[in-house]
């Protein structure tokens, strides 16, 4: 539940681009 919870808050806050695009953790996630 927690693991997912934080995926989707990293999705969101990439989309929001409070991070950057090269974060490697976003290439676990397909986006």
């Amino acid at each position: 539940m927690l693991f997912a919870a934080a995926i989707a808050l990293h999705w969101v806050a990439e989309r929001l681009s409070f991070l950057p695009c090269t974060d490697p953790r976003s290439r676990l996630i397909g986006v």
